[in-house]
């Protein structure tokens, strides 16, 4: 609990320090959704499913080469599988995520960065199997670090994206369901210049600076 109520001062902090600089704010949005239908023994199975997930955010440049913000993460997410038996999972997350963004290489328009993230995640989870329910919630704390590119349409309006060539992170979950409390923590480094850009996953945002 000391760790959720720090979170609006670390928000203050960062955004009361944006304020001395060039200030921006911006972020994207992501959609997914899926159908499908298979054919099985006792009927077709039916399945349903769609993600919607939101990152505003607010920065400001402390330098020219280096930002500071914070993001929020919003996400929703729903599954629904129909075969047999009727089940629903409808999942809901909200995080806060300062920043720190470092523009290495600057080539015209064109600038490649690092970026550094403090990650706290609060999740709920709520399945349904033929009308009855079940609960779960979910905490995350953690961090990555990963390179990105950056391309200013003019000197108000940027986009940006991560690349996939570099990434570093350690995550820390804690799930709980009734009485039921599970514990996980994971860390992930990867290096490679095969899977540069992955179309699938490619995520664009943009920002707007004052």
């Amino acid at each position: 609990m000391k760790s959720i109520k720090l979170i609006p001062v670390l928000f203050l902090l960062i955004t009361g320090n944006c304020l001395n600089g060039q200030t921006f704010i911006g972020g994207n949005m992501s959609f997914s959704c899926f159908r499908g239908d298979q054919d099985r023994p006792a009927g077709t199975r039916k399945t349903n499913n769609y993600t919607l997930g939101l990152m505003p955010s607010l920065g400001g440049f402390v330098s020219d080469n280096l930002a500071v913000g914070v993001a929020l993460d919003i996400s929703l997410t729903q599954s629904k599988t129909d075969y047999i038996n009727v089940s629903t999972l409808k999942t809901s997350g909200i995080g806060i995520n300062p920043f720190l963004r470092y523009y290495a290489i600057v080539w015209n328009k064109f600038s490649i960065y690092g970026q550094g993230n403090i990650i706290a995640t609060f999740s709920k989870t709520k399945d349904e199997l033929n009308g009855a329910f079940s609960e779960t919630s979910g905490t995350q704390f953690g961090f990555s670090i990963n390179p990105g590119l950056n391309y200013d349409l003019s000197d108000k309006v940027s986009l940006f994206t991560s690349i996939n060539f570099l990434s570093l992170g350690y995550y820390y979950s804690v799930t709980k369901q009734g009485t039921q409390k599970d514990k996980s923590s994971a860390f992930n480094i990867g290096a490679g210049l095969d899977n540069i850009v992955s179309m699938g996953g490619l995520n664009i945002g943009a920002i707007y600076k004052f």
